[in-house]
Formats: structure tokens, C-alpha cells, sequence
């Protein structure tokens, strides 16, 4: 009659492998929590973007642009029924302001910057926080872990910073 049961050996060995598959799938798992605030930022990112390429081409739409005094100088143009963004002049060309990408994809309700003196708000859902540095530049900063952030530029540009310098790049 044989015994029933494993060897000592035959333990070891699965053991080891099992050692061996946890050590090659866990720098894997690791790095899931890194790779979705990544994605999360790059689709703020993509979001920003279509808004300002959609703001460029309504203000072919005579009717949506709402002029300064002067009559000549766009100020605003009329996204929807509801909402107006500011312009910004950028080389001859009108742009959306820096200070409303946050309300424009709908992290916060209000316009930030020099038009209301609001320099930075928290999201509705307290993730993110909009951080207006100056008419040239906005920070989308990550609460949760705040070596996440993206910034943009009045030149329709958005960089993705996801080390411990973006504490100092994204103005923290």
C-alpha cells in the first residue's frame, strides 16, 4: 500500500515556482494604480483639447461670438444655449481661455482666473484640483496623490507629469 500525500521535495518544488511566478506578476499589479491616473489625466487631457478645437471652429458661427465694445474683438463665444467661454488672444488668434478648460469638461461650475480673481478650485468630486497659475498656464493636480498632474499651456498644449518633480512643475 502507498502512502498518500506529497513528498517534502515535491512541496519545495511547487512552492518555488509559485515563488518565482509571484515575484515576475507582481511588478505588474504594482503599477495598475499608476497606469490609471496616467489614463485619467490623458483623458482630462483629450477632453481639454476637443473642447478648444470645438471653441476654434464656433467661432466661425457669426452668431456665437460675442464681441467686445469695440465690435471687432471676440470676448466670448456661446458654446451652448447655456454657456459662454472667454477668448484669449494667442499670435493673432482667439483661443479658449486657460481659466475655463476646468468648467469647460466639467470638473468645476465657475470660471477661474483674472475674470473672477479665482486662482483654484477642488473638482465637484474633490479628485482633482484646478489651479490657475496665470493667463498662460493652468494645473489639473491629482489629490490623491499629487506627483499626478497635468498642465496646460494658452498654446493648446497639455503635459502629463507622473513623478515627484510634478510637486514643483504643476506649481504646488
Amino acid at each position: 500500500m502507498k502512502p498518500k500525500g506529497f513528498t517534502l521535495i515535491e512541496l519545495i518544488v511547487v512552492t518555488i515556482v509559485l515563488g518565482i511566478l509571484a515575484i515576475t506578476a507582481l511588478p505588474r499589479f504594482m503599477n495598475f494604480t499608476d497606469n490609471a491616473r496616467i489614463s485619467s489625466l490623458e483623458s482630462l487631457r483629450g477632453m481639454a483639447r476637443e473642447v478648444m478645437n470645438n471653441v476654434e471652429a464656433i467661432q466661425n458661427i457669426e452668431s456665437r461670438v460675442i464681441y467686445k465694445d469695440d465690435g471687432q474683438t471676440p470676448e466670448f463665444v456661446r458654446y451652448t444655449d447655456s454657456m459662454d467661454f472667454l477668448l484669449t488672444e494667442v499670435s493673432g488668434n482667439y483661443r479658449l481661455e486657460v481659466g475655463e478648460i476646468c468648467r469647460a469638461i466639467g470638473l468645476i461650475d465657475e470660471r477661474l482666473g483674472q475674470a473672477n480673481g479665482d486662482k483654484d478650485r477642488d473638482s465637484r468630486d474633490g479628485r482633482y484640483k484646478c489651479k490657475y497659475q496665470n493667463s498662460d498656464n493652468l494645473y489639473i493636480i491629482d489629490l490623491q496623490n499629487k506627483d499626478y498632474c497635468l498642465e496646460f499651456k494658452k498654446s493648446n498644449t497639455g503635459t502629463i507629469y507622473n513623478d515627484a518633480s510634478a510637486q514643483n512643475k504643476c506649481g504646488q
